[in-house]
Parts: C-alpha cells; structure tokens; sequence
C-alpha cells in the first residue's frame, strides 16, 4: 500500500521565475475505494500467513508522470505496514523518511504523515485492499522550503508480492518496494 499510488493532489513548485505543476492523479477506475462510514466489506478471508507480521519498507521507488509527459523516480524508505491475522493492514507513513527526488536541480521531498487502514486478501501472488481509513497529511517541500500541505488521500490498487520469512516485495505499475519483516504475528486461524 502507498499513500500516493493514486492520491489526486496538484502542488504548484515555484522555481527562481518559474510556476511548474506536479500533479499526482488518481487512476480514471480505481481499484477499490474507502468504505462509506459505519459499513464493513464482505471480504473472504484469504490470508497468506507469510504475510503476517509487521514489516518496514528498506527501499522504495514511485514512478510518478507529470503533466509535462517527463517522468521522475520518488525514492523513500521506513514506513512501517501491519498485516494482521484477521485480514486487515495498517500502513503508518509517520516513522518513514521522506519521498525524494531531483528535478531540474531542484530537491524534492514529499513529507507523509498519518496512517491507512485497509482490509486485504492475498491469493495467487496478489495483494486486493478495501480501504477502511486514512488519517494523516502529505507536505512537499522544495530545496528546503514548505511548499504545501494537504490531506492525506489513498485509493488502492491491486499489488503483486513475492513474501519469504525476512524479505517482501511488492510492486505495482508505478511503484516497486522491498520491507523487511520486523516481528511475526501468529498465523491465521484456518
């Protein structure tokens, strides 16, 4: 899971003289959407118990498009997902590094703060998510600079994995990953 896989968010970077947009769009159909409040989903539950546990991202690369047509590679690590035995994640972004990159000179972090929640099924080397919460804030900042804050958005999208005892890799069209298993949760009840 990642915050901004499909966050619909337009930040304006202001360069010496010059106004650029950086957009970060949603998929035209997104592959699930946060839950309306008060329901719950009626998933199947269909666990991979190499997935549960608790796991911190040791590397990251987001492929993001910019209006422009050019495309920069947003690199991150340290944020921490939670795969419980009863099908839910918790992704927390607050402890992780920021997403960098560089562009025309210019140094660019995205700054993620606060939580997603989502319920999971896993089968046949695919993660599917129905998200449940978000709560938190993304900041981008420029050589340094604040730029803007805005809400944390998330919408989720199908993940292929690859899961041994230490190691996950997950990755989507933009987006690749690797974590590292920190603790190990029971296995699911069958």
């Amino acid at each position: 899971m990642r915050a901004l896989r499909a966050a619909t968010v337009v930040l304006l970077l202001f360069a010496p003289a010059v106004a650029l947009a950086w957009a970060i769009r949603a998929d035209p159909e997104p592959a699930s959407r946060a839950a309306a409040p008060g329901s719950t989903p009626s998933w199947q539950l269909d666990i991979d118990p190499c997935l549960i546990g608790t796991w911190r991202t040791t590397s990251l690369e987001h492929r993001l498009a910019l209006p422009s047509g050019e495309t920069i590679n947003l690199t991150g690590r340290g944020s921490i997902h939670i795969f419980n035995p009863d099908g839910t994640v918790t992704a927390d972004f607050t402890s992780g590094e920021p997403w960098t990159a560089t562009r025309h000179g210019q140094r660019l972090e995205l700054r993620i703060a606060g939580s997603v929640t989502s319920r999971y099924r896993a089968r046949d080397g695919v993660i599917d998510y129905s998200v449940l919460s978000v709560d938190g804030s993304m900041t981008l900042n420029i050589d340094g600079v604040p730029s803007e804050t805005l809400p944390l958005e998330f919408t989720a999208e199908p993940e292929r994995y690859t899961c041994t005892a230490t190691t996950l890799r997950i990755s989507t069209r933009r987006e690749s990953s690797e974590l590292a298993r920190i603790t190990v949760s029971p296995t699911p009840p069958r």
